[in-house]
């Protein structure tokens, strides 16, 4: 029997992803050790946490929107679920709680200045490498009876996974549903049978085939492509047709080409033409009247991407021109990364607007495919 009895619910946007609850410590600069090598916390706490995860929980605040996923019935696994209803983000149908089966904690330890380590917890009995096909039907159901749902998806570390949802994209794209796609860093690279190392594209080209924006980082892309990162996006968007366009993260704050300016993040647009593609970048932003010693601190980088990944997807739901989509994007991006762990700073509709109205327009050029 379909878990849509009735009407499906009326969503924004739909993630499809791993669910983990994350443990942020922050540590020093002498990475947390003393003198009698003792580890030493400056701060920890709990948050829930996966790549889409993060993405869609950022979005509650100002969309519809839900998570398809599995959790565990373990305290990790309660606790992430009920925090997922707490931030406004739609479950009921979309996350199956598994019996037995554990919600994994990912460690990230987070130095001042925001670099980060990360240790996952993934066991054979994680709720994650128990995502199946009754899971995926969930979202093709949802897109056949509303085909305008965006559906946002991050790739799962086993193969399994990963093939339910190549699937399940495929499906939801003959739907009519656009797609859009983090591949992720973890799962950029891997080993194909004779141990060679190949790319994530390589090794499942059709994985990518119905992603209508892909967001990556410039490592992630120029890993994809094997190319430098602009030459790799404009290289993308040649080879996948369906593909409007790759959204490249740039870190903290870096410059383009001859360009002096900061920027967090730039988009590669396809013209409705199919002829030229718009690189539109999204500038580095701090609070209105900030001066250098006052701008806001850089504390955790953690979801600092997902945020990037949100903004752009609330102004595509929003139908905003491609010139004005970086603005959410690099606001929320920049806020995240001045908390500790990765949704903490999502701003209210109210806040956003108040920084959107002092924001600089992005910098668009013109690259000819």
């Amino acid at each position: 029997m379909s878990f849509l009895e009735g009407e499906s619910p009326v969503l924004d946007a739909v993630g499809v992803g791993a669910l983990n609850l994350d443990r942020i410590t922050a540590v020093g600069e002498d990475y947390g050790i003393d003198s009698d090598n003792t580890f030493v916390a400056e701060h920890t706490d709990r948050h829930v946490g996966g790549s889409a995860t993060n993405t869609l929980v950022a979005m509650a605040r100002h969309a519809s929107v839900g998570m398809n996923c599995v959790t565990g019935e373990n305290p990790n696994g309660l606790c992430v679920l009920e925090e997922l209803e707490r931030r406004g983000v739609y479950t009921d149908g979309l996350v199956r709680v598994i019996p037995g089966a554990d919600t994994p904690l990912t460690e990230v330890i987070v130095y001042k200045g925001g670099g980060r380590f990360i240790l996952n917890s993934i066991t054979p009995n994680s709720a994650t490498n128990q995502y199946g096909e009754q899971d995926a039907a969930r979202v093709t159901e949802l897109t056949a009876q509303r085909p305008d749902t965006l559906v946002h998806a991050a790739t799962f570390l086993r193969d399994k996974q990963t093939q339910i949802l190549q699937n399940t994209l495929k499906k939801v794209s003959d739907n009519g549903a656009p797609v859009s796609f983090s591949p992720g860093a973890l799962y950029t690279f891997g080993l194909d049978t004779d141990g060679r190392q190949v790319s994530l594209l390589e090794r499942n080209q059709d994985l990518f085939e119905p992603v209508t924006y892909l967001f990556v980082n410039k490592d992630e892309v120029s890993g994809l492509m094997e190319m430098d990162y602009e030459a790799a996006a404009l290289a993308y968007l040649r080879r996948f047709q369906r593909c409007k366009s790759a959204v490249i993260t740039l870190g903290a704050g870096e410059t383009i080409g001859r360009d002096e300016n900061l920027y967090m993040s730039v988009a590669y647009v396809r013209d409705e033409d199919d002829l030229t593609v718009h690189a539109v970048a999204a500038p580095w932003w701090e609070p209105p009247g900030a001066q250098r010693e006052d701008a806001l601190p850089i504390v955790d980088t953690t979801g600092a991407g997902d945020s990037v990944v949100a903004g752009t997807l609330l102004d595509i739901i929003a139908k905003k021109p491609w010139h004005e989509v970086g603005n959410t994007a690099t606001i929320m991006a920049r806020l995240c990364i001045s908390e500790y762990g990765p949704t903490v700073a999502v701003p209210s509709p109210e806040e956003l607007e108040a920084h959107y109205a002092t924001t600089k327009l992005p910098m668009v050029r013109t690259l000819r495919l």
